[in-house]
């Protein structure tokens, strides 16, 4: 495929564009067309190799390689005629041959994308196999058995790319929500063993598991079932909830929320719903919805995590109860907003009905 310069987009082709407006020397053209070019690629390259084969990367590879042998071949050559005092070969002419070669070399060692178009291609039919014919040994309780879990609720929708300048990445604790990927994890769990309850199924994974690597059924030991207990801060937080006995309590009253606090923030709001001990509920775009006049006067987070009693959440009666009694209610010096209602009713009225959903199946 022959490389045509007129061709190219992106900014190297604006760099053409405005080098050919300014009637610039061909040859100072090609110098800063191979600065830029090399400039890029170690730019994009270094920190990912894999890089190296984007379309990009490998329009800026001639330019970039191009520059560094004319640069090689005017100095090698110019240094071996100063040392041998006459001139062997005419320096341009070497170079300008070297760099000819160099293309034809990178032109035939760049694969095209129809070559690699077919190459996937047959990766691809060599790997499938067509619908229902697995390949390999099945193992696990049921052999081969794979379980599929979804809900749309487990992640931040509004979130779409790390950001390193606005500081937002997808592990952040406001781009998911812990307790429905929690309830993923223990459906998959169910499913995948075929048990009622979350005790059984993983009594059931290490009796499995403990068969087969040393012959013996056996139920996890008490160092596997050991949980971790509650940390020092979720025991402070409790002591201060009690103290207050207040309807609803923000999380920021007692820990700030910013990135190095993330890993204690997740440990306090696990304690809490594992033990079920609280209701913790994450508020998103916080500072609109909540601290509205708060956020106007203070450099805040735009998450915060709303403490509730599970007795509120026991019926949708008893919600919509709590939901009357918290109208007006003040955090800090804002008053809940009608969405924030909104919000803190919607994700009660999901707990009732997964503890519902719960209490259904351990029915006989």
């Amino acid at each position: 495929m022959k490389f045509d310069i007129s061709k190219l987009k992106g900014k190297l082709g604006q760099l053409r564009d405005w080098m050919s407006s300014k009637n610039l020397p061909p040859r100072l053209v090609f110098i800063i067309m191979g600065v830029v070019s090399t400039v890029w690629f170690l730019i994009r390259v270094i920190p990912k190799p894999t890089r190296a084969t984007y379309p990009c990367m490998q329009v800026a590879a001639p330019f970039m390689s191009g520059l560094v042998v004319y640069l090689i071949a005017v100095g090698g050559l110019t240094a071996l005629s100063r040392r041998l005092k006459r001139k062997i070969i005419n320096v341009r002419f070497g170079a300008t041959m070297m760099l000819l070669t160099a293309v034809i070399v990178a032109v035939a060692i760049i694969p095209s994308p129809v070559s690699q178009t077919q190459e996937e291609e047959v990766l691809w039919g060599a790997a499938i196999e067509g619908p229902n014919k697995p390949f390999g040994d099945p193992k696990g309780i049921f052999p081969g058995r794979v379980v599929w879990v979804w809900n749309p609720d487990a992640t931040n929708e509004k979130f779409e790319r790390n950001s390193l300048d606005n500081y937002e990445f997808f592990w952040q604790l406001d781009k998911s929500n812990p307790a429905v990927i929690s309830k993923m994890f223990q459906d998959g769990i169910l499913k995948l063993t075929g048990e009622d309850n979350i005790a059984k199924s993983w009594d059931a994974i290490f009796k499995h598991f403990n068969q087969k690597k040393h012959n013996e059924a056996r139920k996890s030991s008490k160092a596997q079932r050991a949980k971790a207990g509650m940390s020092e801060e979720t025991k402070d937080i409790l002591r201060e909830i009690v103290l207050r006995d207040s309807p609803l309590i923000p999380i920021s009253d007692f820990i700030e929320i910013k990135p190095e606090n993330e890993r204690v923030i997740e440990k306090i709001i696990t304690d809490l719903r594992n033990h079920n001990l609280k209701i913790v509920i994450p508020m998103y775009n916080a500072r609109q919805n909540l601290y509205a006049k708060r956020s106007k006067n203070y450099l805040m987070s735009d998450t915060e995590y709303l403490i509730v009693d599970p007795e509120h959440a026991i019926s949708s009666e008893s919600i919509y109860n709590y939901i009357d009694s918290i109208t007006g209610f003040k955090l800090k010096e804002d008053t809940l907003t009608g969405s924030a209602l909104f919000s803190i009713e919607k994700y009660l009225l999901s707990i009732y009905r997964q503890n519902k959903a719960k209490q259904k199946r351990k029915k006989p």
